[in-house]
């Protein structure tokens, strides 16, 4: 019988949040909005680095060292972006 409470309850959580789910928005200052458009254009430029690497070829494998640093320089600076957003006291203003 503890199993069935269990399963119920369960139910009735996951049914609540999926009522809430889409409720809730992020909004982020420009300055992410625009590091995340960024980080679109380097994803990409790296995906058609790898798609067109030939190992055979040294300029092809600079293009895919370097879309790779822009990928990893991109990254650490939405890292840093976010987390002085998402800081609790920011959030409150």
């Amino acid at each position: 019988m503890p199993k069935e409470k269990f399963l119920d309850a369960l139910d009735h959580f996951i049914a609540i949040w999926n009522n809430q789910e889409g409720k809730i928005r992020l909004l982020l200052p420009n300055k992410l909005l625009s590091l995340h458009n960024d980080a679109i254009e380097r994803f990409n430029r790296f995906k058609r680095a790898v798609d067109a690497f030939d190992s055979n070829n040294e300029s092809s494998r600079e293009e895919k060292m370097d879309a790779f640093r822009g990928v990893e320089e991109v990254k650490t600076q939405m890292e840093i972006g976010l987390r002085e957003f998402l800081r609790t006291e920011k959030l409150l203003k």
